[in-house]
């Protein structure tokens, strides 16, 4: 886990040092226990924030998907096992018009 000491002194632990607002990859059980001290926090860089927000938008699609298929089977519309969002989206829209 990646620490950060948001703290303008040193902090020691174990034989080593985490300098002010110094980051540092340490161990989980070494993390809990720095976390407890004020000013000591868990750092999440830029790249690390950037896979989080892609992976939510490839949740937030499988969603819609799995919702629009469920939509496709009250409505008893058939489509093949691998469509995509949009064509099903499609699908739905032009069975709802034509009723």
């Amino acid at each position: 886990m990646k620490i950060i000491n948001k703290n303008k002194y040193r902090v020691m632990y174990g034989l080593e040092f985490i300098n002010p607002d110094e980051v540092k990859e340490v161990d989980n059980k070494i993390a809990k226990d720095l976390l407890k001290h004020p000013n000591i926090e868990e750092y999440v860089g830029v790249e690390d924030v950037k896979n989080l927000e892609g992976e939510n938008e490839k949740l937030k699609k499988q969603l819609a998907l799995e919702q629009a298929k469920n939509k496709a089977n009250e409505l008893g519309i058939s489509y093949a096992k691998n469509i995509g969002l949009e064509a099903l989206l499609k699908k739905i829209e032009k069975f709802e018009n034509a009723e």
